[in-house]
């Protein structure tokens, strides 16, 4: 055989095609091929033609071939589908075959990989048997594999949606003890699976992790959440809790008129901390709320006191306060008055175009009430009586500001 310039073409080149070439890589790419399509039939069929010829596949088919079987890509939507009832003898029908592939890379390897343990931990619990799925993911470990997160993870599924608090707890703590790197499906899992079991401690146990770890939640969080609370009862059988959901324009409308005076308490209880020695301090805000000298002793009470007369609400952990008391400010209208120090530069950028950055300059000479620190009490500064922008008075009179505050005047002769 030679090349195209008439030189032989060397012998490495001619056994790669060979082995290219050879049966069982043709059906090794056949279930690749397949796994791209994600058609298990199809991988299945090669599979079968090979064991017929009695081929030996390597471990990447073997792993295509139990990531297809387990549902590939599908295997929550599948999983949910199971639970409602779904077609039980096809999901059996892949069991049995997921546990003869599993037990073939057993045989042919010394164990199975990674994704073997995982496809069998899917397809038990797609089954039902969330313990099942469990000892799967704990012989894992056993052998000395690096733990995954998504081979632990099908045991939660199978708790969850069976609603068995001890064994979805079990399952968490496994994988928390673990070191996994926990997301937000894995928290709803497990709050999903103390619907109705009154176990307000494990509960809180699971919403305290969670406010370390997460900051605004997914809908279907929000609804796992709102559907533990409502669940739970009191001594009597009532309920014991009561679920809101609320936003923030909701909470503003529920005041009936929009709050003319609005505080940026970050802002405020951050000034004059940028030591080492700084902090949040609170009574930064009770003093702009009010004298020294009227205020109350305990900062817990003040706050208290704020809640209950809706004046006090707190943004979401992680989302962006500016936009809040932004918002707020806006919806007061005219006379709506923005107690803080904050520049808004990062909110001057986004208008981006020069008209909309003047027309917010302009509302912020009007709006925003600056403040410092004495030793004497807090000092605000209030906004002038009137805009600094060309103003036409009546027919016969402009005034242009200057920059030194200087105005310029020009009136029509009399």
């Amino acid at each position: 055989m030679t090349s195209t310039q008439g030189a032989p073409v060397p012998e490495r080149a001619a056994k790669r095609r060979r082995k290219l070439e050879a049966p069982h890589m043709q059906f090794r790419f056949a279930i690749h091929q397949a796994a791209r399509e994600g058609s298990w039939h199809k991988a299945l069929q090669a599979y079968q033609d090979a064991t017929a010829l009695q081929l030996h596949l390597d471990a990447d088919a073997y792993n295509s071939l139990l990531f297809l079987c387990a549902f590939g890509d599908t295997w929550e939507e599948r999983y949910v589908n199971a639970a409602q009832g779904g077609n039980g003898s096809e999901e059996a029908e892949r069991l049995r075959l997921s546990r003869q592939l599993f037990e073939e890379m057993a045989s042919r390897f010394g164990q199975p990989t990674e994704m073997g343990y995982t496809a069998l931990a899917r397809l038990i619990a797609i089954s039902g048997d969330g313990q099942g799925a469990l000892g799967v993911a704990r012989e894992y470990v056993e052998k000395g594999m690096a733990p995954k997160l998504r081979v632990f993870a099908p045991a939660l599924w199978a708790f969850a949606v069976a609603r068995e608090p001890a064994g979805a707890l079990e399952a968490f703590d496994l994988m928390r003890e673990h070191a996994l790197e926990l997301t937000e499906v894995e928290f709803r899992l497990a709050i999903t699976a103390l619907c109705g079991s009154q176990r307000l401690d494990d509960a809180t146990c699971l919403f305290r992790a969670m406010a370390e770890e997460l900051t605004t939640l997914e809908e279907p969080t929000l609804a796992a959440v709102a559907e533990f609370f409502s669940g739970m009862k009191d001594a009597t059988g009532q309920p014991a809790w009561t679920v809101a959901p609320e936003t923030f324009t909701e909470w503003l409308a529920r005041a009936g008129e929009p709050h003319s005076i609005v505080v940026d308490g970050a802002n405020i209880a951050f000034f004059g901390q940028n030591t080492a020695e700084g902090g949040f301090k609170y009574r930064q805000i009770m003093w702009v709320k009010g004298s020294a000298a009227k205020q109350p002793e305990d900062v817990r009470t003040f706050f208290d006191a704020l809640r209950k007369s809706d004046c006090f609400y707190v943004a979401p952990l992680g989302a962006n306060d500016d936009w809040y008391w932004l918002y707020a400010a806006i919806a007061a209208g005219e006379d709506g008055l923005l107690v803080s120090n904050d520049e808004m530069r990062d909110h001057t950028f986004q208008l981006l175009a020069p008209r909309r950055v003047g027309y917010f300059n302009k509302w912020k000479q009007r709006h925003l009430v600056r403040y410092r620190f004495t030793p004497g009490g807090i000092q605000l500064q209030h906004p002038r009586t009137f805009t600094a922008c060309i103003q036409e008075l009546g027919e016969a009179t402009w005034m242009f500001p200057g920059s030194s505050n200087e105005w310029l005047r020009a009136s029509r002769a009399a």
